[in-house]
């Protein structure tokens, strides 16, 4: 395949400007013309594929350059050797939590190496000693890169200094990097979209992420889908579509579980409130820190958890999920609405459900995101959040301690969360199709002992699967056997998991008669739960203050018509349809 060059071709290249310390390290294909090649040196080993148009690189140093690619104004494009595995310092400051990031590495393999005690998972990678720069890849403007792999049509326009990166990238999912972005150890994967004067350092950057707009990222792993904008995050853990948009808002030594959004001013950050940078976040799913709320370090929160403005001065453990919080200074006591967000806000969960999915760009998956509230993993801790309050109104247990301090917690409407829990429950188990099974066939699988659900990454898993993606011996193994258990899960597992929540609700003993009452009151949760879908996005849109906006009459109907409340109207219908079934 590779050739060296004729004289009548080193002497057109300088003629046209190009010089090298040794022309006879230069390679090129047997269809190589030197026409497109202007104002170039060449140091070291150099391949250069067909239809390659290089100009005014003032240096270019062991590098295979791809057919179709475009390299233009570039400082200086070099390459030694690299192994492309960077370690991370994840979920805290210490270091206690380092992490190896490869190439090709998801979240769920991140969660994996660092929950397993193998923080080198799959970092046996062989070094490179030649650059390597895909087919149709352009790149232009850009200041220096070094030591950096770029895969097939990857776009570099405007960077200032990309160094020690491995950028994945296809013709489907190509990667973007702009203007004035700073790169360093880093993984990129394909997708991803790093613009504006984004500062990256140490990271592992996921499928379809966009960071932009002066955002200083650094010590972090960032989940497929997120966007990410004009903010600091560093030392975190972040599962796939977290959104955090605000240019005064900072994020530091958090494991935060996805589908998450933090609000401008939130200072949540493990420096600023401990004596030493040793203590962090943990947040499940859906975590919604409010306008300039401000967190105290060690902290944990249940998934689907939102957080009232306020500066709340003492660590928290919420263990109640879609939770509201709020820190009341007039009466100087923490307040906690167990199951707000089924209460008063089933717009936002069920927008939430549809916004991430239509969001979700990926072309190829290596993993999947189970992107409604009430999957499994948030399932089960509304069971256990069931049983705790049902216990403490019978006065038979205690709560939690919840906020380090000796302040009072109120737990706001308790006898209407445990109600609400328990729409929940039924909700999941009618979605998860369990009465279309014989009443029958539900007594007898019901003596199945309750399976284990975690969130590995954004992927929810059997604790037995998570043990087998773990004891994987490389990444294409993991990825596969996590596909695969897409399909286990969905055509069985859930299934099963479904019919332990519904032994739950039958206190444990399943009887024909408790099937058909708990199908009746399922169907009849459902429907009372998208009616008030419906019900709170018509009081956003008659309040009086929205009429002041003279575009209002001609959104109005629009604004209505909008997808989750028609999702909404057609779900009604259908569970009006099984109530006569």
């Amino acid at each position: 395949m590779w050739r060296p060059l004729t004289e009548a071709e080193i002497s057109q290249l300088i003629q046209q400007n190009n010089s090298a310390d040794d022309w006879k390290a230069i390679s090129v294909v047997r269809t190589f013309s030197v026409l497109n090649i202007h104002n170039c040196h060449f140091h070291g080993t150099v391949k250069i594929e067909d239809n390659v148009l290089m100009s005014h690189v003032l240096h270019i140093e062991n590098y295979r350059v791809g057919a179709n690619s475009r390299l233009s104004n570039i400082g200086s494009l070099t390459f030694t050797e690299e192994q492309f595995a960077y370690p991370l310092e994840l979920c805290n400051e210490d270091g206690r939590y380092t992490v190896t990031a490869v190439p090709g590495m998801n979240s769920t393999d991140v969660f994996c190496a660092l929950y397993n005690g193998k923080p080198n998972l799959y970092a046996d990678t062989e070094p490179e000693t030649l650059g390597h720069i895909g087919e149709n890849v352009t790149i232009e403007n850009v200041t220096a890169i070094h030591n950096t792999h770029i895969e097939s049509n990857a776009i570099l326009s405007g960077c200032c200094e990309i160094k020690h990166a491995y950028i994945d990238s296809t013709a489907e999912e190509p990667a973007r990097i702009g203007s004035a972005v700073i790169l360093r150890n880093a993984i990129v994967h394909r997708g991803a979209n790093l613009d504006t004067r984004a500062f990256l350092s140490d990271v592992l950057v996921g499928q379809q992420v966009s960071i932009s707009e002066g955002a200083r990222v650094y010590q972090s792993a960032i989940g497929d889908n997120s966007h990410i904008s004009g903010c600091e995050l560093g030392h975190s853990f972040i599962y796939p579509c977290h959104e955090q948009h605000h240019s005064n808002s900072f994020l530091i030594a958090a494991h935060i579980q996805g589908q998450s959004n933090i609000a401008a001013g939130a200072t949540l950050g493990s420096n600023h409130n401990g004596r030493k940078n040793d203590v962090d976040l943990v947040a499940g799913r859906g975590f919604w820190p409010g306008l300039c709320s401000s967190l105290a370090f060690p902290c944990s929160f249940a998934p689907y958890t939102l957080i009232a403005k306020g500066a709340y001065p003492r660590p928290l453990h919420i263990p109640f999920a879609f939770s509201l919080i709020n820190n009341n200074v007039q009466d100087d006591c923490l307040e906690i609405m167990p199951a707000f967000w089924w209460m008063h806000n089933a717009y936002a969960m069920m927008r939430n459900e549809w916004k991430y999915e239509n969001r979700d760009k990926r072309k190829k998956h290596t993993q999947y995101y189970d992107y409604r509230p009430l999957a499994p993993d948030t399932i089960h801790i509304v069971m256990d959040n069931h049983r705790l309050l049902t216990q403490h109104l019978a006065g038979e247990t205690e709560l939690p301690k919840m906020e380090m301090s000796n302040r009072p917690v109120r737990i706001l409407k308790e006898k209407e969360a445990v109600a609400a829990y328990r729409e929940m429950m039924l909700c999941y188990v009618l979605a998860e199709g369990i009465f279309n099974n014989k009443p029958e066939t539900l007594i007898e699988l019901s003596e199945n002992t309750d399976i284990q659900w975690i969130n590995t990454g954004g992927n929810v898993l059997t604790t037995e699967q998570w043990t087998a993606i773990c004891n994987a011996s490389s990444l294409k193994e993991s990825h596969d056997l996590q596909l695969e258990y897409v399909d286990e899960n969905f055509s069985f597992v859930h299934t099963q998991d479904a019919i332990c929540i519904l032994n739950y609700l039958c206190d444990g003993e399943v009887t024909r008669p408790r099937i058909l009452a708990l199908y009746r009151e399922a169907v009849d949760a459902q429907v009372r739960f998208y009616e008030r879908v419906i019900e709170e996005r018509k009081k956003d849109l008659t309040s009086p203050f929205r009429k002041t906006n003279p575009l209002f009459p001609f959104k109005a109907k629009e604004a209505m018509d909008d997808n989750i409340c028609q999702k909404a109207a057609e779900e009604i219908a259908k569970s009006n349809r099984l109530l006569h079934i």
